[in-house]
């Protein structure tokens, strides 16, 4: 591999690539257009930065200008029917004045919603693969499953045998349906219902990799409705959920701190679901890449930086989210089996589990 530097044509920001990517379509980092990466020129000479004039005897530094900011930005490549999100890692904060500018740790911005950038070209970027191909089945160990096939009771059973009983509360019941069998019908028209079901604890570790994935059939499709999540002590560690605040999409997000003041991370589907419809929805958090990816029927949606995980150790709960240290976000709807694994669930998988 050989390093070289390409421009964007669009915004004119300097990106540092290597051979590997050239031919690639990835989306700028500054302004997130999509490019082709082109091929390395032949030779690259490395740039040469000329000496810095002496001062005269007795007189004062200038300060300059100020250095504009180089901020770390996501990179998204894809090749064929594979997707593959790159992120941009390094860079520095040059700041002026009378002592040498030192390094600052690099760090990554994820805006909640896309925002304009005017045109500015910082110091060249390196593209470096975030989101990196998917494991063998073994990377992930499936810690508790529900397939609702319940004729009585208040709980359903944890099909992995690993004892994660699932409870109903509320007006939640078990019913069938026609496409999917056992499933958890929940009726929350209205704001004081709330129905659901829940563990005693968390099933999965949210500061390692973790993948959850759900069928869900929705009543109605209107504000906040939470598929899975598990409690923190203010707010879910994640949402698996549809949004309406967030362009009514499926979501699959978590906040940077458990006060409820931390920002949102999400990664959203490309596109509206509707009501009366089955949908098979898997939220990935890969550990090592430290990224959110969401899945609806097994089709890739988007891969975002998510790098501040922190410990859910509350209930896992199916059919709400949690909030301001209150239960909320119920679905109303039909929700069908549910699974939460270790680890990050290979693509072809999650594809397998949404062809059932």
């Amino acid at each position: 591999m050989r390093e070289y530097i390409s421009t964007c044509p669009h915004c004119h920001q300097r990106i540092l690539c290597d051979t590997q990517y050239a031919g690639q379509r990835v989306a700028c980092p500054l302004c997130m257009q999509e490019i082709t990466m082109p091929a390395a020129p032949a030779e690259a000479a490395p740039a040469e930065v000329p000496p810095a004039a002496p001062a005269a005897a007795g007189s004062t530094p200038s300060r300059g200008p100020r250095a504009r900011r180089g901020i770390p930005l996501p990179v998204l490549v894809g090749g064929g029917a594979g997707v593959i999100l790159l992120a941009v890692v390094g860079g520095w904060l040059w700041l002026s004045g009378s002592k040498p500018a030192a390094p600052v740790a690099p760090a990554v911005v994820v805006p909640v919603r896309p925002v304009a950038i005017a045109p500015v070209v910082t110091a060249p970027v390196r593209a470096v693969p975030l989101h990196k191909p998917q494991g063998t089945p073994a990377a992930a160990e499936c810690r508790a499953a529900w397939k609702f096939d319940v004729d009585s009771g208040s709980t359903a059973a944890d099909t992995t045998g690993n004892g994660w009983e699932l409870r109903l509360e509320g007006h939640a019941t078990f019913g069938r349906d026609p496409q999917r069998g056992g499933v958890l019908s929940l009726t929350n028209r209205f704001r004081n219902d709330a129905n659901y079901a829940q563990t005693i604890g968390p099933v999965v570790d949210t500061t390692q990799s973790f993948t959850v994935v759900a069928w869900v059939n929705f009543t109605t499709v209107a504000n906040y409705e939470t598929v899975v999540s598990i409690d923190g002590k203010e707010v879910s560690g994640f949402y698996l959920q549809f949004n309406h605040a967030e362009g009514d999409r499926f979501l699959f997000n978590r906040l940077s701190a458990d006060d409820g003041l931390g920002g949102v991370t999400a990664a959203k589907s490309t596109f509206t679901p509707v009501a009366h419809t089955w949908y098979h929805l898997a939220g990935v958090y890969d550990a090592d890449a430290r990224t959110l990816s969401l899945y609806v029927n097994g089709q890739w949606q988007s891969t975002v930086p998510f790098t501040t995980p922190w410990l859910a150790t509350g209930g896992t709960a199916v059919g709400r989210g949690y909030f301001g240290g209150e239960k909320k976000d119920f679905v109303n709807g039909l929700i069908g089996e549910v699974r939460l694994y270790a680890g990050v669930l290979p693509v072809d998988k999650i594809l397998a589990l949404a062809a059932e």
